[in-house]
């Protein structure tokens, strides 16, 4: 809260709201209140945009109330401005603004304002106390509350290729994780293939002899190019890019692209950081509500299938391996 000489008590907030009718009556009520209490006859205006930019201006709370404040052409923007009616210098005045969200580069601008400016210390105080309870109950925490919209998609875009590297490398780490060979991951099917003739082939001592030589030629070739050269030729040799085109890789980037693309659903267009909830946009917005709750059930249920297949198909893999 910022308070001057002149009397001006002001704050201001960063917070996505939403505002009713209940909520907002009971915001005109104090007001008139309290200036009929100090003797003054309120004047009150309400300043409005809607959200293909008309700007518009009505002096009755029902009037206000009565608007269609359709999806398509819905309230934007608030500001509820309260005089004496006098007009005199000394007068009591108030300001309440609600916009929304600024989701650009500049996450700390504040989007909800309250100014009381009045001689009259303990009205000013009264009055406002009273105003910053009311407001601050109008509040939630939304999805793009903390961060711009383009830091929100950048995060799940990072989500995204963290899990994919892990993919990547998961062929090197699945050696050492089932204690198998590296030399027998290397093994493709051609080199299986000529392997397995060279053994059906070899009767005599020498061809066995020659046969366990090409075995272990194979092996220190594979170890010599797995541990040389540089970090990413190195990595690039031991990472079996084929392997990852199986079953298990699938349905583990499925529920991957089904989570993030829920999440990024319902933080671009399911959460509206203002919402003036009267009129068709009240309807509206319980339909978002559903469609948000409806999502985060299925990333739920992604998310525990996922765990649950993984398990299974690293179980599967274990005892085949073994």
């Amino acid at each position: 809260m910022n308070t001057d000489s002149q009397g001006t008590m002001s704050q201001e907030y960063r917070s996505a709201f939403i505002l009713d009718k209940a909520k907002l009556s009971r915001i005109i009520r104090i007001l008139e209140e309290k200036f009929h209490q100090s003797g003054n006859q309120p004047t009150i205006r309400y300043d409005f945009q809607l959200s293909k930019g008309a700007n518009l201006e009505l002096s009755n709370l029902d009037a206000l109330f009565e608007l269609d404040n359709t999806v398509r052409n819905h309230i934007k923007s608030l500001n509820i401005i309260v005089n004496a009616g006098d007009k005199a210098a000394d007068s009591p005045s108030c300001h309440i603004k609600f916009t929304p969200l600024d989701l650009s580069e500049d996450s700390k601008a504040k989007n909800v304002i309250l100014k009381v400016v009045t001689p009259d210390t303990r009205f000013s105080t009264q009055i406002f106390d009273e105003l910053d309870e009311q407001i601050q109950r109008t509040f939630f925490v939304s999805w793009n509350q903390f961060s711009g919209m383009f830091e929100i998609l950048g995060i799940l875009g990072v989500l995204g290729i963290a899990i994919l590297v892990f993919l990547f490398l998961s062929p090197i780490l699945a050696p050492n994780l089932y204690n198998v060979p590296l030399s027998e991951v290397r093994l493709d099917y051609k080199e299986l293939e000529h392997l397995s003739e060279q053994a059906r082939l070899a009767n005599s001592l020498d061809d066995r002899i020659n046969f366990l030589f090409n075995l272990m030629s194979h092996q220190v070739k594979t170890a010599l190019v797995g541990s040389g050269g540089a970090p990413f030729a190195r990595f690039i040799s031991r990472a079996n890019i084929p392997s990852l085109v199986n079953l298990n890789t699938f349905l583990i980037i499925l529920p991957v692209i089904i989570v993030l693309s829920c999440l990024a659903y319902i933080a671009v267009l399911c959460s509206p950081s203002a919402v003036f909830l009267w009129g068709d946009y009240e309807e509206h917005y319980k339909n978002l509500v559903s469609r948000r709750n409806a999502l985060l059930s299925i990333i739920t249920t992604v998310i525990a299938l996922g765990i649950l297949t993984n398990l299974a198909a690293n179980a599967l893999w274990l005892s085949i391996a073994r």
